[in-house]
């Protein structure tokens, strides 16, 4: 009883904030460029181990995202006046 009611609160939080967010259409030719994508993934697995290029596509995204936080940290940083 007290966890249901818990998690109805934590559930209905979550959706007032996802309901902040506008709805967008994903369009036609994104998804088509995904079909093709997984065509073409899967006849390089035969070349190609497809483990390895997922491994190698999320170390490029997280260093891009670290890289983007750290500029981000820096300029904050430097915003701030007497921390110079």
């Amino acid at each position: 009883m007290l966890t249901t009611s818990i998690l109805a609160i934590v559930f209905g939080l979550v959706d007032m904030f996802l309901s902040l967010l506008p709805t967008f259409k994903i369009p036609d030719g994104a998804v088509a460029g995904l079909g093709e994508l997984s065509s073409i993934m899967s006849r390089a697995s035969a070349f190609i181990p497809v483990r390895t290029v997922g491994i190698c596509i999320g170390l490029w995204i997280l260093m891009n995202n670290f890289s983007f936080v750290a500029n981000l940290f820096n300029w904050l940083i430097r915003k701030i006046p007497f921390l110079k």
